[in-house]
């Protein structure tokens, strides 16, 4: 009978931290819906581009992180994981491959814009 309860206990255990842990997202967006979630001022924006490509324009908040730098991981392993991330690049490659790095390593909310900067620049 004691073994029937610590069974019990472990499932009711087991389903009530299911059922409070917050589902991660990995979204790409629009460029308009990535410019509403920028509004809300929280999180990191994250500009993945060469350090040129970052001074010749960029969204206005963002912090240059190079994709192509040789300690672009460890820079990316250093963020806050429970932080809300934004991510662009040109053209939605290098981003693509970031979202992809930071839902194997753990982050729980990062929003891609595919379009990138290029699109987002456009009229």
């Amino acid at each position: 009978m004691r073994n029937v309860y610590i069974g019990l206990l472990v499932v009711l255990i087991a389903f009530a931290s299911g059922c409070t842990a917050q589902e991660a997202i990995y979204e790409d967006v629009t460029k308009e819906r990535f410019a509403e979630l920028l509004k809300t001022g929280d999180g990191l924006l994250i500009d993945l581009r060469t350090p040129n490509e970052y001074e010749e324009g960029h969204i206005e908040g963002s912090v240059n992180i190079d994709f192509f730098a040789d300690n672009f991981e460890d820079k990316i392993a250093k963020l806050d994981k429970n932080k809300t991330v934004y991510i662009y690049c040109a053209g939605g490659g290098r981003s693509g491959e970031t979202l992809k790095l930071m839902k194997k390593t753990g982050f729980k909310t990062v929003y891609n814009l595919p379009i990138g900067y290029d699109g987002w620049s456009s009229d």
